[in-house]
């Protein structure tokens, strides 16, 4: 597996795997494509749209996939999250 500063790298089907993971919990949200922003003609800029999540933020993907991730035991302990921000949502 391929490492960035000692931290593996995914691979296309284990992010497939964690999309199909995350499905039950979180929502398809669409992606809106622009190649004509001033200063970036020459370059497709994509702005996918997170705001429309429950939340209103991306972070519910990292929150679930850390939580999917747990073993039995961890998940039974139960988990605990503290945010004053979106994250709390």
């Amino acid at each position: 597996m391929d490492e960035i500063d000692g931290l593996p790298v995914p691979h296309r089907e284990a992010i497939a795997a964690t999309r199909r993971q995350l499905a039950p919990y979180v929502r398809t949200t669409p992606v809106f494509e622009r190649a004509d922003l001033p200063g970036a003609e020459a370059t497709t800029v994509q702005f996918k749209f997170e705001l429309l999540q429950a939340s209103g933020t991306f972070k519910v993907r990292g929150a679930f996939s850390n939580m999917l991730a747990l073993d039995a035991p961890a998940r039974t302990r139960g988990v605990t999250a503290i945010s004053a921000g979106n994250h709390a949502v």
